[in-house]
C-alpha cells in the first residue's frame, strides 16, 4: 500500500523555500499552469506534523492522482512512487 502524503500548496507562501525542504528531493511534483498553485510530496513514511503544512489540506496517493486529472496541470508527467 502506498502511503505517501502530498499536499496542494500555494506557489506565493512566503515559507515555500522551508516547505521545499521538506519534500521529497526538495522537488515539486507538478505546478499549475498558472503558477498558483504547486504540489509536493513528503518522503514515504514521514508522519510529522509540520506547522508550515497546517494551512493546507493532506491528500493521499490515489485522492492526489484525481485530483490531477484537470488539464489545468503542468510539468513532469506524475511521478509515481
Amino acid at each position: 500500500m502506498i502511503n505517501n502524503r502530498y499536499y496542494v500548496i500555494t506557489a506565493a507562501d512566503p515559507n515555500l523555500v522551508e516547505i521545499l525542504n521538506i519534500s521529497v528531493e526538495s522537488s515539486l511534483i507538478r505546478v499549475r499552469d498558472d503558477g498558483v498553485q504547486a504540489i509536493i510530496k513528503l518522503v514515504s513514511g514521514d508522519t510529522n506534523n509540520y506547522p508550515l503544512l497546517s494551512s493546507y489540506l493532506e491528500y493521499t496517493h490515489e485522492q492526489i492522482k484525481i485530483f490531477l486529472i484537470p488539464d489545468e496541470w503542468s510539468g513532469d508527467p506524475f511521478i509515481t512512487p
